[in-house]
């Protein structure tokens, strides 16, 4: 099998998705829903506050990144805890 490096995670397929060999949860979802925020969209305390912190938060520039927001629902959970 294939290791994706650095972090030596084996690559596996479930349904139509897919995990690594050594996931001990996993959750596959369907997309119901994709919903892109505008940076008018989020607070004016939360736009602030990734401002203040470029190298983490916005794109490592200071220039603002789209925030994308999912809703799914749950088509299969493997459990292997």
């Amino acid at each position: 099998m294939v290791t994706t490096n650095p972090a030596r995670l084996t690559p596996i397929e479930i349904v139509q998705g897919a995990t690594y060999k050594e996931a001990k949860l996993t959750s596959l979802y369907k997309k119901l829903y994709q919903h892109q925020f505008s940076k008018e969209d989020i607070t004016t305390e939360v736009q602030e506050y990734y401002a203040s912190m470029p190298k983490v938060y916005l794109d490592f520039n200071g220039d603002w990144q789209p925030h994308i927001v999912f809703v799914g629902e749950i088509i299969e959970v493997r459990d292997e805890r």
